[in-house]
C-alpha cells in the first residue's frame, strides 16, 4: 500500500461505492452492482485527465479509450449513457416479450408488466438489464420498454414472483413516513 497510494484509494472507493449502492438490496446481485459502479465509474468525467495533458478537456475514462482504440467495441461506451443510470437495485416494470402461442392465448388477460428488479447496463446494446424469479432461478432479461419506482429497492428478488407486491407495503411505509415528517414541521 505504501508503493501504490492511488491504486489502493481506487479500490477502497470501488468498495465503498459498492457497500453504499448495494445497501438495502438483495446481497445476491451484488456481481451485478459491481459491474454497475465500475461502468458509472469509467463514465464519469475526471478531472485528473484534464490535468494530465495541458490544454485538455475534462474526458472519462471511456472517451480517452475510444479515442485511442480502432476497436469498435470501445468506442461503443459513451459518457451519454450517464443520464439512463439509476439506482442499482430498484424495483422496475417491464414489458416482457411474449411468445406467439402465449399472445394467441388469453392474450388480453395476460398482465401487461412484469415486477424486477434494476441490475445496470446491457453489454451489447442500450438497454438496462432487469433481473426476475423463474422457477427459483435468477434471470435477466434486457430491455429498453422499463418504468422505475426508485424510492422501492429490491430486498429478496424471489418475493417479485408472489402474488401480492411486497412493494406496495414499502410504499405505505415511504408515505407513512413522509406524512409523519411533513406533519411534524408544523
Amino acid at each position: 500500500p505504501a508503493q501504490n497510494g492511488k491504486v489502493e484509494r481506487f479500490v477502497q472507493t470501488i468498495k465503498d461505492s459498492l457497500r453504499t449502492t448495494c445497501g438495502g438490496t438483495d446481497p445476491r446481485c451484488w456481481d451485478f452492482c459491481l459491474e454497475y459502479v465500475v461502468r458509472l465509474w469509467n463514465m464519469r468525467e475526471s478531472k485528473t485527465a484534464a490535468a494530465c495533458a495541458p490544454g485538455a478537456e475534462k474526458a472519462c475514462p471511456n472517451d480517452v479509450v475510444s479515442a485511442l482504440s480502432d476497436n469498435p467495441l470501445a468506442r461503443q461506451e459513451s459518457s451519454d449513457k450517464l443520464r439512463y443510470a439509476r439506482r442499482f437495485g430498484c424495483l422496475a416494470y417491464y414489458k416482457p416479450h411474449l411468445k406467439p402461442e402465449d399472445k394467441s392465448r388469453n392474450g388480453a388477460l395476460l398482465p401487461k408488466c412484469r415486477r424486477g428488479m434494476f441490475l445496470g447496463f446491457a453489454k451489447s446494446s442500450s438497454s438496462w438489464l432487469v433481473g426476475h424469479v423463474e422457477k427459483n432461478t435468477l434471470k435477466v432479461y434486457e430491455t429498453r420498454s422499463c418504468v422505475f419506482v426508485e424510492d422501492v429497492l429490491v430486498r429478496d428478488v424471489r418475493r417479485l414472483a408472489q402474488q401480492k407486491p411486497a412493494e406496495i407495503e414499502q410504499l405505505i411505509e415511504i408515505l407513512a413516513v413522509s406524512t409523519e415528517e411533513h406533519s411534524g414541521r408544523r
